[in-house]
Order: structure tokens, then sequence, then C-alpha cells
């Protein structure tokens, strides 16, 4: 099987730094949550809807996000191999936004070719 391109370079032009989510229990100091730092991603805005509760008139939308990050499996940089996770927070352009979803996409390939992550 032929191999698939990375993801441009020039296409990821953005920075991001994760926020684990921590659990917090009542009976346990918050520990400083850990952060990661990505560079040479790609975010964009974009809106993922889908709709849930049935159909008819039980159907709802529900907002899955407004922003959308890829990372490149080549070309993003990722020094400590951090996997983002739901419900942990992404810091972008100032504004700390929730991770929604996580979608490893693998393009045929035995391993992710890239993910993409949406924001809310």
């Amino acid at each position: 099987m032929a191999d698939i391109a990375p993801i441009p370079l020039n296409l990821l032009t953005d920075s991001i730094v994760v926020t684990e989510h921590v659990s917090a229990t009542r009976h346990q100091a918050q520990p400083t949550p850990p952060e990661h730092k990505f560079e040479r991603v790609r975010v964009q805005p974009a809106d993922k809807r889908q709709i849930v509760g049935g159909s008819g008139e039980a159907a709802q939308l529900q907002d899955i996000g407004n922003y959308l990050v890829f990372i490149d499996a080549t070309n993003s940089v990722n020094p400590d191999g951090y996997q983002i996770k739901l419900g942990d927070t992404v810091l972008w352009e100032g504004r700390p936004r929730q991770v929604t979803q996580v979608n490893p996409m693998k393009a045929l390939l035995p391993t992710p070719h890239h993910w993409e992550v949406w924001l809310a």
C-alpha cells in the first residue's frame, strides 16, 4: 500500500497548550493539572452538531464543537507524546476550550495518520 503524505507544514501554523482533565473529589487537594504543548497543528472554526434523544419531537440538536484541531502524526510537534482526551482543556489564542471529541484518523494505515479534536 502506498504511503499517505502527512499534512503539509504550511497548513500547520498553530500552537496549543493542553491541560489534562483531573477528576476532583472533595476529600483530596486539587493537584496542579499537567500541561502539554503541541506545535505545528491546525485549528479552524467548524460547527458540528448531532441529533440526540430519538426522532420526531423527542429529537434535540447537541453541539459537539465550534473548532476543529488537526494534529499530524508526522509533522506536528508533541514532545511528550501526550494523547488528548475528552474533558481536557485546550488553550488557543488566549481562550480555553473544552475537548468534546477525539478522532484518530487512520487513512487505511495501521496507526493514525492524524487526529481530529473537536473543541467547544
